[in-house]
C-alpha cells in the first residue's frame, strides 16, 4: 500500500510498483516505446534504440543520430524518427538498414504494407511557429517515393484501412487524406487545429485545440470548451481523452459521457493489460517528479498508483502496458499478473475488514457481559 493525500486526509492505495512484470534501466531518458507481438522496442533521448524480449532480456541495441520521437514496426523492420532523419533497423538483428535526412525535424510516422509515411516540420525560433511541413513517402527499402510540402503542420498521422489520414494545424486546419497519388486532400474542415488522432476499431478519432473530439466524418463526440485535447485513446467501452488542464474524460463510441477525473499534468495515457477489468494507465507529473496511475476504464475508479520519474511515453495492447520515463526507467505490466495482484490485494483488504468487524463485535459482547 502507498499513502496518498486527498482533501487533507490520507488514504491507502494499492502500490502499482508491486504489480509490474518488469522494470529496466535504459541508460538514458526514454522518449518513445512500442509493443510488438514478441518484444518491447525502446527509443531514447540521445538516439539509442533497443529491443527487449517480453521477459526483459536485451536482444539488441543500436545508436541513431538524435532523439527517437516515434517508432513503427512492420515486417522485419523497425522504422523510427530520429532528429532530422527517418531510420530503418532490422528487427531481428538490430543492424542499421538505411537512414534518410528530411527537412527540419522528423515528427511522426506510420508504416503500411508497402510504404512508410513520415511528417517533418521546420520551426522558426524568431516567430515561435512552424514555417513549413512536409509528408514524405518511402518504400520499405528506403527509396524516396514522394514528398508533399504544406504550410500547415500535421500534428497526427494515422493509418485507417487503405487510407492515410492527417490531423492538420493552422492556417487551414481539418482532417486531410493522403491519396493514391501521395497528394494531400482536405476531407473535412475544422475551425480549430487538430492536436492528436488515432485509428480505432470502428472509427478514427481526432482531438482539437478547442476541446472537441471528432470522428473522421466531422461528428463531435465530446466537447470541453477552452481545454485543448492532448491525447485520445480507444478503450473497450469507447474512448478516453486527456486535456491540457489535467482532466481526463471517457465516453462511449457514440459520445455518451461515462466518467471524468482530474489529475496533475498528464504526460501520457494508454489502455491495456486487460483482465477481469479493463485498465487505463495515466502518466502525470508535478515539477520533476512523476506518477503512474492505473484506473478502471469502466468507471474511472482508481485501482493502483506509484511514484516514478516523469512518464514520457506509453503503449498498450490487450496483454501489455509499457511506460517509459525521463529518468531512464521503463516499466511493463502483464494482464494476468496485474489482475492477480489487484484481486489478491482486494481479498486481503476484505479479510482485514472482516477481522476488524469480528474484533469489534467481541469487544461489544465483553462490554455487555461486564
Amino acid at each position: 500500500m502507498v499513502k496518498t493525500q486527498s482533501d487533507g486526509e490520507f488514504s491507502d492505495t494499492m502500490d502499482l510498483s508491486e504489480m509490474t512484470w518488469l522494470v529496466r534501466d535504459f541508460g538514458e531518458a526514454v522518449s518513445s516505446c512500442k509493443i510488438t507481438d514478441s518484444s518491447f522496442i525502446i527509443g531514447g533521448w540521445n538516439g539509442k534504440l533497443a529491443q527487449y524480449s517480453h521477459d526483459g532480456d536485451l536482444l539488441w541495441e543500436t545508436k541513431w543520430e538524435d532523439r527517437i520521437s516515434d517508432i513503427a514496426a512492420k515486417g522485419n523492420t523497425v522504422f523510427a524518427t530520429s532528429g532530422l532523419h527517418i531510420t530503418a533497423t532490422n528487427q531481428k538483428s538490430g543492424q542499421k538498414e538505411w537512414s534518410s535526412a528530411l527537412e527540419g525535424s522528423s515528427d511522426a510516422l506510420v508504416a503500411t504494407e508497402d510504404f512508410v509515411h513520415v511528417v517533418s516540420s521546420v520551426y522558426d525560433i524568431e516567430h515561435y511557429d512552424f514555417l513549413e511541413s512536409a509528408v514524405w513517402t518511402f518504400s520499405h527499402s528506403g527509396e524516396e517515393i514522394h514528398v508533399h510540402r504544406v504550410d500547415e503542420r500535421p500534428w497526427s498521422i494515422i493509418s485507417a484501412e487503405d487510407e492515410i489520414l492527417l490531423g492538420m494545424g493552422r492556417p487551414k486546419c481539418g482532417i486531410a487524406k493522403l491519396d493514391q497519388s501521395h497528394e494531400i486532400e482536405i476531407i473535412h474542415d475544422t475551425d480549430s487545429p487538430i492536436t492528436c488522432g488515432l485509428s480505432g476499431n470502428t472509427q478514427c478519432l481526432f482531438g482539437m485545440a478547442n476541446g472537441e473530439v471528432i470522428n473522421q466524418y466531422g461528428k463531435t463526440l465530446m466537447s470541453s470548451k477552452g481545454d485543448s485535447v492532448e491525447a485520445v485513446i480507444c478503450i473497450p467501452e469507447g474512448f478516453v481523452s486527456s486535456y491540457e488542464s489535467g482532466k481526463i474524460s471517457s465516453a462511449s463510441s457514440s459520445g455518451e459521457h461515462l466518467w471524468e477525473k482530474k489529475l496533475q499534468k498528464i504526460t501520457t495515457v494508454c489502455d491495456g493489460a486487460h483482465g477481469n477489468k479493463n485498465h487505463v494507465f495515466i502518466g502525470s507529473s508535478s515539477g520533476m517528479s512523476g506518477e503512474i496511475t492505473c484506473i478502471s476504464s469502466e468507471n474511472g475508479g482508481e485501482l493502483a498508483k506509484m511514484s516514478s520519474g516523469k512518464p514520457i511515453c506509453s503503449d498498450g495492447t490487450r496483454r501489455w502496458v509499457l511506460i517509459g520515463c525521463e529518468d531512464g526507467r521503463f516499466y511493463a505490466w502483464e494482464a494476468d499478473l496485474l489482475t492477480r495482484r489487484i484481486e489478491n490485494n482486494n481479498q486481503q483488504e476484505t479479510n482485514q475488514i472482516d477481522i476488524t468487524r469480528r474484533q469489534s463485535l467481541r469487544d461489544k459482547l465483553r462490554n455487555f457481559k461486564s
